[in-house]
C-alpha cells in the first residue's frame, strides 16, 4: 500500500509540483492543503503517513498547526516534516526542539524529493 502525505503550502504552483515529484519518484499518494486550517481538518481525517508543511508560507502560523497536531489526539503521533530555506534557520531550530522530523530546504531537487523525505521519515 502507497504512503499517504498531506502537503499544506499557501502557493498552488508548488502544491502542484511537489505533489507530482512525490507521486512520481516516490510512489505515494499526497494530498494537499493550502492552509494551516485546512491543512488541520484533513490531517483529522485522513489521517496520512506524514505531513510536511512549507514553513516559508505558514511561518505566520506554522508553530500554531504544529501545537494543534501535537495536542489533538487523533492527529499527535502523525510524524511532521518541514520544507524550508535557509534562512528561515532559527525558526526551523524551534521547530526542531517541538519533534519535527526532518527539514527539506529549498529550493530542492525534484528527483531526490522524495528519496530526502523517505529517508527523515525511516521510509528508505
Amino acid at each position: 500500500m502507497a504512503k499517504r502525505i498531506l502537503l499544506i503550502n499557501d502557493e498552488q504552483g508548488d502544491r502542484n509540483s511537489a505533489k507530482a515529484y512525490f507521486e512520481s519518484f516516490g510512489g505515494w499518494e499526497v494530498m494537499t492543503s493550502r492552509s494551516g486550517y485546512e491543512g488541520m481538518g484533513k490531517a483529522e481525517s485522513t489521517q496520512p503517513d506524514a505531513i510536511l508543511l512549507d514553513v516559508r508560507d505558514l511561518k505566520t502560523d506554522g508553530m500554531g498547526m504544529l501545537n494543534q497536531l501535537q495536542a489533538n489526539p487523533s492527529t499527535q503521533a502523525i510524524p511532521v516534516l518541514l520544507l524550508t530555506t535557509a534562512f528561515h534557520t532559527q525558526l526551523c531550530a524551534q521547530f526542531a526542539q517541538r519533534g519535527v522530523r526532518g527539514l527539506t530546504y529549498t529550493p530542492y531537487e525534484p528527483a531526490t524529493l522524495a528519496t530526502d523525505v523517505a529517508e527523515s521519515l525511516g521510509w528508505a
